[in-house]
């Protein structure tokens, strides 16, 4: 079902910032490549092209270029960038853990091992999660 047709309404200063974010995000990234494409789909609504021709430009579906709106109304150009993708720790990881945390020499806590687990692997886990996980037996 599509929407009505509505454009992106970027004053002077929202203008600027716009094309100095896509002047900024040129490198061969893929999230930076992902970042320009959602900057200028927004500076494309603010030319007057409709959502359909934004989407036929990109191949993308029209609820795509509407996230990619309502992204940049919520947060501005910010809003744009891609978000970390989430991580899962591996079974190898798990089994790590547990042994840091039940036959290790140190006293690990949860809150401990969320933050060297940060910092090794650069996998976000909260405590209570981490507890979760580790409560199940280690496989053999």
């Amino acid at each position: 079902m599509s929407r009505p047709h509505s454009y992106i309404k970027l004053g002077p200063k929202q203008r600027s910032e716009i094309e100095s974010f896509m002047s900024q995000v040129i490198s061969q990234e893929p999230s930076d490549y992902t970042a320009r494409r959602r900057a200028q789909a927004v500076w494309y609504s603010a030319q007057g092209k409709s959502v359909q021709e934004i989407c036929k430009r990109y191949g993308c579906a029209e609820w795509t270029v509407w996230s990619w709106f309502a992204a940049y109304r919520r947060h501005g150009v910010k809003g744009l960038l891609s978000r970390p993708v989430s991580k899962r720790l591996s079974q190898l990881q798990r089994d790590k853990l547990r042994y840091m945390k039940h036959l290790g020499k140190k006293h690990w806590t949860y809150a401990r091992l969320v933050e060297w687990v940060m910092q090794n692997w650069g996998i976000k886990i909260s405590p209570r999660r981490l507890q979760q996980i580790l409560a199940h037996p280690v496989r053999d």
